[in-house]
């Protein structure tokens, strides 16, 4: 009892929460409540997309959506650890400059520059490994023009909440592994993968390899208003509720 603890459940937006006991970590020494609140969902997303179910590897690419958000920043630095070469993208330099700070290698600012075309003229036409996808619709279905060949397509979510329509022709004359991950699923219907992703996340942690970034902090009270900054893309990073 007394303990500072972090870790992962649903139904978050509360003063007082019951988890079990094994979904549970001792917060490191020198973080902040904030910073444990922000920091598994943050790092164990972007650790299941680029390895659990991206088998990213040394020396493949991969490029990233919505690079300055709080996945994004951490798919980021993750992947250059790896040894992967980073595309990112984001929609106006100072978020692309935070991407940069987080060890991405190409920038791609989507508001003014084709995606596609970008990844084409950087890859010599080759594409890209793996493509770590949360934005749907047009997004989603253009991904497979900057994917390689057998490589892979991860969502793991849909911003826009625009659904996509591919042809399933595509597939066959460009073979792509499209593959669905969302942290919850994993946590309740497959715990085996998610305890080695977060014992080999915390390893990285304490060989001081990855540290938590400073979240966005907002009242509960003013959840609306935060919800409001994440959907008019007003932010950076993970957002935090303080009760």
């Amino acid at each position: 009892v007394g303990d500072r603890v972090m870790g992962y459940g649903v139904s978050a937006f509360a003063e007082y929460i019951a988890w079990p006991a094994e979904n549970l970590l001792q917060l490191p020494v020198g973080w902040t409540m904030e910073q444990g609140a922000a920091f598994p969902v943050q790092w164990l997303t972007a650790y299941g997309c680029l390895r659990t179910v991206g088998r990213l590897q040394e020396g493949e690419s991969v490029l990233i959506h919505a690079a300055a958000g709080g996945v994004g920043l951490a798919a980021t630095k993750l992947a250059k650890h790896l040894g992967a070469k980073v595309f990112a993208t984001a929609s106006n330099q100072e978020k692309l400059e935070l991407a940069k700070a987080h060890g991405a290698d190409e920038l791609i600012n989507y508001a003014t520059q084709d995606f596609v075309a970008e990844i084409k003229a950087r890859t010599e036409g080759a594409g890209v490994d793996l493509v770590l996808e949360m934005v749907g619709g047009e997004v989603f279905e253009r991904n497979f023009r900057a994917v390689k060949p057998y490589g892979r397509i991860v969502v793991f979510g849909s911003a826009t909440a625009k659904q996509a329509v591919i042809d399933n022709t595509t597939l066959i004359f460009k073979p792509v592994e499209v593959i669905g991950y969302h942290l919850a699923v994993m946590a309740q219907k497959r715990p085996d993968l998610m305890m080695p992703c977060l014992g080999e996340v915390m390893q990285l942690v304490h060989k001081g390899i990855i540290s938590p970034d400073a979240p966005s902090s907002f009242p509960l009270r003013d959840a609306v208003r935060a919800l409001s900054d994440l959907e008019e893309r007003k932010t950076t990073g993970k957002l935090v509720l303080i009760p």
